[in-house]
């Protein structure tokens, strides 16, 4: 099988700069109408049971640089168990080194939090007699920006996630 770098899903951030053998160079695309970037999500195709190294070279340029020192990038074979790989940082790239389980692999910055997990957890707190739900309008993407509203009182505390592309991850402790 041939080696395959993708990213055109739910999330799916990551353009493929070379490809030599086992090696691929990547670089981490601008957020949609941004000069930022952080983060990265992809698949890896035919690439099971050998090791993979997996350059992305842009990192430099990151958002926020420091925060390479010390990180792993997350890996899966099935996308529900994700596990941090063998991941350094040295001249402004970041380097995974992996050898995935099976053929097909998913690499991200953290484990996702898809739309479709965003609507079950919508759709689970809008069913319960406490909370009441109302859309705010859509989304530059067509989304739709979804309030729920939890008691009465003269506090007001306001929780967001996914304010940019790269957060999905920020509505797992939603």
């Amino acid at each position: 099988m041939t080696l395959s770098v993708t990213s055109p899903f739910d999330g799916g951030n990551i353009r493929v700069a070379a490809v030599e053998g086992r090696r691929v160079d990547l670089e981490i695309r601008n957020d949609n109408q941004s000069d930022f970037y952080q983060w990265f999500y992809f698949r890896v195709t035919g690439a099971g049971g050998a090791p993979l190294e997996l350059r992305i070279l842009n990192c430099a340029g990151a958002a926020y640089p420091h925060g390479w020192d010390g990180y792993r990038a997350c890996m899966s074979a099935d996308r529900d168990e994700w596990a941090r790989v063998d991941t350094s940082y040295e001249g402004g790239i970041l380097t995974i080194r992996a050898t995935p389980p099976s053929d097909s692999a998913w690499f991200a910055y953290f484990a996702p939090y898809t739309m479709e997990m965003h609507h079950d957890l919508v759709a689970n707190a809008a069913a319960h007699p406490d909370v009441t739900y109302r859309s705010l309008g859509q989304s530059l993407d067509g989304h739709e920006m979804d309030y729920l509203r939890v008691g009465e009182g003269p506090l007001q505390v306001w929780l967001y996630a996914r304010q940019h592309p790269g957060e999905t991850m920020a509505e797992w402790w939603m």
